[in-house]
C-alpha cells in the first residue's frame, strides 16, 4: 500500500513538471465596446452583492500609482474630439503572442495515445518552432500532425494559436473550434476560442463559448476569469464582478482573477477598488518572485491550483497558468496602472509604465499602441510611429493600432506625413468601414492638411464635410454632450473654408471670363478697324480707276497714219529725237512727187498704275520731230542730184 501511494505521488510530482515546462495560451481582450448589448440575465450568477476581497491588500509596488481620485467616467467613453486625438486604447491581451511560455498546452488530452508516434514528433517540432517564433514552418509541421492524427486536441490548439499569431483569424477559430469539439474540457481552447472572438469583435459569442465550457468544469478558475473577461467586453461590468467574486471565493489570491476584477472596477469608474485589486495581484506575482524555493507553502498565498495538482486525479488541468504566466501578467498590470494615468491624463507617468509593460512582454500589441498613445499627446511623432509599428508587427490586424498610426503621422516632421497619414486611415477604413473614428480622423485630415489627392482646397473641404457627415450618422444618438458640440465646430469650420473657397472660385471665374470678353472685344475692334482701313483703300482704288478713265475719254483720237500710194510698207516713223531718215531712191516710172510724210503720232499720255493711292498728273508729250524737206523735181530723167546733208539736229 505505502508502495503503490509513492508511486502515485511520483505520478502527481511527474504531472506537474509536465505542467510547468508546458505554456499555455494566449490569452487577449479587446476594447470594450460601450454600445454592445449587456448578458441576458440567465448568464448572471445569482449570489450576494458585490465587494471586494476582504484580504487586505499589501503595500502597492513602487512603480504603481498611488490609488488617488476615481475618474468620473470609464476610460474607453471618450470619442474624438480633437484633431490628433487617438483611436481608444484597447484592453490588452493577457498573455497573448507570449513565446515558450504562453503558447504550449498545459494540459496532455487522452488522444495522445503513444510519445513516439508520428504525430506526436511534428507536435513537439512544431511547438518548439512556435516557441522560436517560428510562425510559417511550425504551421507547416502543425498541419502535418493533425493530418496524423486528425482527434489530437493538442494539434488543433496549437495549431490554431499558430494560425492566430499569424493573422488568419478564421482558420485559427475553425482550429479552436475543433479542438474544444475534441475534447470539451479543454481549458485553454475553450479561452482562445473566446479570445478568438473577442478579437473578431463577437463577445456574446466569447461568453457563450465560456458558458458551455463552465456547464462541463463548473470549477475551473480559468474558465472563470476567461467568463468575467468576456462580460466586461460586453459592457455588463456589474457581473463581471460578480464572476470575479466567486472566482476568489474558490482561490483567495489567484492574480489572475484579480486583475479581471480590476478590469471590471476600472469599466464602473470606480477607480479605487480597480487599484485595490490590481495592487494585491502585483503583490502576489512578487511574492511568488522573492520567496525561496525550499520555503514552507503560507496557507495566505498558497494557491489553488498547487492544492487540485497535489489532490491528483487529472483536477488540475487549466488550473495552472499563473505560474507560467508571470511575465505577462506583470506586463497586464502594469498596462493597467497605465490606463489609471491616462485617465489622470497623467501621461508622463502612463508613458513609464507602458514602458515597463512591453519590458515585461515585448510582443504586449496593446501595451505599444498606448504608448504610442502617450507619445502622440507629448506631439513625439517618430517615437509614436515606432511604438505603434511595433504593435502592428505583433498583431497585424490591430484596428485601434492602424488608426493610431495615422495619427502619430500626423504629429511628425515627415514632409509627406499627411499622405501616410491617409494611407494608414485608408487602411483601416478598408479593415472595418463602420468605425466611427476613422471618419472622424479622415475628416480631420482633409480640414487642416493638403493631400496629394486633393487637386484644390474646395475639394479637399469638400471631402471633410462628407467624412464628418458619415460620422455624424454612424454615431446616430450616442452623439451627444461635447462630442456634439465639438463636431458642429468642426464640421462649422470645414463649412465655411468650403464657401470661402467658392467664393474664391467663383470670383476667380468671373475675373476670367471678364478678361476673356474684353480680349475678344478688343480683337474685334481690331478686325473691324482693319476691314473699314481696307474698304477705304479699295474705293480710294476705284475712284483713281475711273478718273484715269475719264481723263483718257477726253481726248481727242490720233489720225491714222496714211497708207503709202503704191500700197507698199509705210516708212517707219523717224526715230525719236533724231534726223528723219533719208527719203527712198524714185523710181523711174514714178512721175508723181511723193506726198509729204505723215504727222508723227502723238504719244499716248501712261496710264497711271492702280495701286497709286493718289492721282498722278499726266506726263508732257514728246516734241514732234521736223518734217523733212521735199525732194528736188524730176527734170526728166537727169540723174538725181545727191541730197543735201541733213541739217544738224536739235
Amino acid at each position: 500500500m505505502k508502495t503503490l501511494l509513492l508511486r502515485k505521488l511520483a505520478l502527481v510530482a511527474a504531472a506537474a513538471a509536465w505542467v510547468a515546462a508546458c505554456g499555455g495560451a494566449p490569452v487577449a481582450e479587446d476594447k470594450p465596446p460601450a454600445d454592445k448589448p449587456a448578458e441576458s440575465p440567465a448568464d448572471k450568477p445569482a449570489g450576494e452583492a458585490a465587494k471586494p476581497p476582504e484580504a487586505p491588500p499589501p503595500e502597492p509596488p513602487k512603480d504603481a500609482p498611488p490609488a488617488d481620485k476615481p475618474a468620473d467616467k470609464p476610460a474607453d467613453a471618450a470619442a474624438p474630439a480633437e484633431p490628433a486625438k487617438p483611436a481608444d486604447a484597447a484592453t490588452p491581451a493577457d498573455g497573448k503572442d507570449a513565446k515558450k511560455d504562453e503558447v504550449v498546452a498545459d494540459d496532455r488530452p487522452s488522444d495522445v495515445k503513444y510519445p513516439t508516434s508520428p504525430a506526436e514528433v511534428l507536435l513537439a517540432e512544431g511547438v518548439a518552432m512556435l516557441g522560436e517564433n517560428n510562425l510559417n514552418d511550425a504551421q507547416q509541421k502543425l498541419i502535418n500532425a493533425t493530418k496524423q492524427d486528425p482527434k489530437s486536441a493538442t494539434a488543433w490548439y496549437n495549431l490554431a494559436i499558430c494560425q492566430y499569431r499569424l493573422g488568419q483569424d478564421e482558420d485559427a477559430i475553425a482550429s479552436a473550434k475543433q479542438a474544444v469539439a475534441l475534447n470539451g474540457t479543454f481549458s485553454k481552447a475553450i479561452i482562445l476560442l473566446s479570445v478568438l472572438h473577442l478579437r473578431k469583435g463577437e463577445p456574446q459569442l466569447a461568453l457563450s463559448v465560456v458558458n458551455d465550457g463552465l456547464a462541463k468544469r463548473g470549477d475551473d478558475v480559468m474558465l472563470i476569469g476567461a467568463k468575467a473577461r468576456a462580460q466586461v467586453a460586453t459592457g455588463d461590468h456589474e457581473s463581471a464582478v460578480k464572476t470575479c467574486i466567486d472566482g476568489l471565493r474558490r482561490d483567495p489570491s489567484n492574480p489572475e482573477i484579480m486583475r479581471y476584477l480590476a478590469e471590471a472596477y476600472l469599466g464602473l469608474g470606480r477607480d479605487g477598488l480597480a487599484k485595490l485589486a490590481l495592487t494585491r495581484a502585483y503583490g502576489i506575482y512578487m511574492d511568488d518572485a522573492e520567496k525561496p524555493k525550499d520555503a514552507p507553502a503560507d496557507a495566505a498565498t498558497r494557491k489553488q491550483y498547487e492544492v487540485r495538482i497535489a489532490q491528483g486525479g487529472g483536477s488540475w488541468r487549466g488550473t495552472g497558468s499563473e505560474a507560467l504566466a508571470r511575465d505577462a501578467g506583470l506586463a497586464h498590470i502594469f498596462y493597467l496602472y497605465g490606463r489609471f494615468s491616462m485617465r489622470d491624463e497623467d501621461w508622463e507617468t502612463a508613458r513609464d509604465h507602458f514602458k515597463k509593460a512591453v519590458g515585461y512582454r515585448v510582443d504586449y500589441a496593446e501595451a505599444w499602441n498606448n504608448l504610442g498613445i502617450c507619445w502622440i499627446v507629448a506631439r513625439k511623432g517618430e517615437e509614436a510611429v515606432e511604438a505603434i509599428n511595433k504593435a502592428l508587427e505583433n498583431q497585424p490586424k490591430f484596428l485601434e493600432a492602424r488608426i493610431n498610426l495615422g495619427s502619430a503621422w500626423r504629429v511628425t516632421k515627415d514632409p509627406d506625413r499627411a499622405n501616410k497619414a491617409k494611407v494608414a486611415y485608408e487602411a483601416a477604413l478598408a479593415q472595418d468601414s463602420k468605425r466611427p473614428e476613422i471618419l472622424f480622423n479622415l475628416a480631420i485630415l482633409y480640414l487642416e492638411n493638403k493631400t496629394a489627392d486633393m487637386a484644390t482646397d474646395e475639394a479637399r473641404f469638400q471631402k471633410s464635410i462628407e467624412y464628418f457627415n458619415g460620422y455624424k450618422e454612424l454615431r446616430g444618438a450616442a452623439l451627444e454632450g461635447k462630442e456634439l458640440e465639438a463636431l458642429k465646430k468642426y464640421l462649422g469650420d470645414a463649412e465655411l473654408f468650403l464657401k470661402q473657397e467658392q467664393t474664391k472660385r467663383i470670383n476667380a471665374e468671373k475675373a476670367s471670363k471678364e478678361a476673356e470678353d474684353d480680349k475678344k472685344k478688343r480683337e474685334a475692334d481690331k478686325t473691324a478697324k482693319e476691314a473699314e482701313e481696307a474698304k477705304k483703300k479699295a474705293e480710294e482704288e476705284e475712284a483713281a480707276r475711273k478718273k484715269a478713265e475719264e481723263e483718257a475719254a477726253k481726248k481727242p483720237p490720233e489720225p491714222a497714219p496714211t497708207p503709202p500710194p503704191d500700197g507698199g510698207t509705210p516708212p517707219a516713223p523717224p526715230p525719236e529725237g533724231g534726223a528723219p531718215p533719208p527719203p527712198p531712191p524714185d523710181k523711174k516710172e514714178d512721175t508723181a512727187p511723193p506726198a509729204p510724210p505723215p504727222e508723227a503720232p502723238k504719244p499716248e499720255p501712261s496710264k497711271p498704275p492702280e495701286s497709286d493711292k493718289k492721282e498722278d498728273k499726266p506726263a508732257e508729250p514728246a516734241p514732234a520731230p521736223e518734217p523733212a524737206p521735199p525732194p528736188p523735181p524730176d527734170d526728166g530723167g537727169s540723174k538725181p542730184e545727191e541730197p543735201p546733208p541733213p541739217p544738224p539736229g536739235r
